[in-house]
């Protein structure tokens, strides 16, 4: 009987720390990954850039325990708000933040593909980096599979997906309408500064808006209300 009990108390022992073992990566990498989170969460303000590279620096040591797509996504965030803050002039040290910010939505999205906001961040890191067409067309065509309605970045997609317009393929083409009907449910003001902005833009826009006369009354309207106050 006592055998027994020293058996069972051994296995137990065992467990606890197999557990306390397989548990340990995680709980450090969440605890390297407390400081970005909470930057993460003010990323509308301006953060420093020492502070944005902390963040990295934090979150890379959080993967090297843990290989969350989260925390390899929000690394790429912070890379390119790092961007945000080089100038223009410095082309080389923004290509190198740049490709970092690739590299990390890029094993974020290898982990976890089912995500339309790095997608979409992928096609604008690898369209700043003059990555080939075909390329920032195909992360745009995941973007909108992944998720084709997300109010927040609904209009970003269409500007970018603009820029490519006389090369989009087929199947992206049959989703325009579909997203201009979203821009204008949800960001109906920035989709009439943009198309009075730009006429070739507007002229995609039309081609939703020609198909619903009502709606495309009031768009019109509102376009020259705003032109006109915008000259």
């Amino acid at each position: 009987m006592e055998l027994n009990n020293k058996i069972t108390a051994g296995i137990g022992i065992l467990s606890c720390c197999s557990l306390l073992y397989l548990a340990t990566p995680r709980f450090i990498s969440n605890l390297s990954a407390i400081y970005p989170e909470t930057a993460y969460k003010q990323l509308d303000t301006l953060i420093p850039r020492n502070i944005l590279e902390n963040c990295v620096a934090d979150l890379v040591d959080a993967v090297s325990w843990q290989k969350d797509p989260t925390f390899f996504k929000k690394q790429g965030v912070f890379y390119l708000k790092i961007v945000e803050q080089i100038p223009l002039t410095l082309s080389n040290e923004r290509s190198i933040q740049l490709k970092q910010a690739q590299k990390s939505f890029i094993e974020g999205l290898t982990l976890s593909p089912v995500d339309p906001i790095a997608w979409y961040q992928l096609a604008y890191v690898d369209n700043l980096l003059n990555e080939p067409i075909e390329h920032i067309i195909n992360d745009l065509r995941l973007s909108y599979y992944a998720g084709r309605v997300e109010p927040e970045y609904t209009m970003p997609r269409l500007k970018l997906i603009y820029r490519y317009l006389t090369s989009l393929p087929e199947d992206l083409k049959s989703i325009l309408n579909n997203q201009i009907s979203l821009a204008w449910h949800y960001n109906p003001q920035d989709l009439i500064e943009y198309s009075a902005k730009h006429p070739d833009f507007k002229k995609m826009a039309d081609n939703y808006f020609n198909i619903y006369p009502e709606e495309n009354s009031k768009f019109n309207k509102q376009l020259a209300n705003y032109i006109k106050k915008h000259p």
